[in-house]
């Protein structure tokens, strides 16, 4: 899923990049497109991976959990600074 949803990310960082939609930073959004098709890549690989752990399935499902959970965060974060356009945290 996550792959998918950085397939339509990539529509709004075509978007950004040829300057369709006026957005201070372009670039967070193709940031936002990678992360989540590396994202999507990376939960494919430890998915396959399952049948190899010898965990019970409350393991598992915290390892799923584990790894999905900061994969769906690291493209949400990167989205909604290209929305903003916000490059790094300041200290007021």
């Amino acid at each position: 899923m996550l792959f998918f949803v950085g397939m339509l990310t990539g529509l709004w960082a075509a978007a950004t990049l040829t300057g369709t939609m006026g957005v201070a930073v372009p670039r967070l959004a193709l940031v936002a497109h990678l992360n989540a098709l590396l994202g999507g890549l990376w939960l494919l690989a430890v998915a396959w991976s399952f049948e190899f752990l010898h965990y019970s399935d409350r393991g598992l499902r915290r390892l799923a959990i584990g790894v999905g959970i900061p994969a769906w965060a690291n493209w949400l974060v990167t989205l909604a600074a290209s929305f903003l356009g916000v490059t790094g945290l300041t200290i007021s």
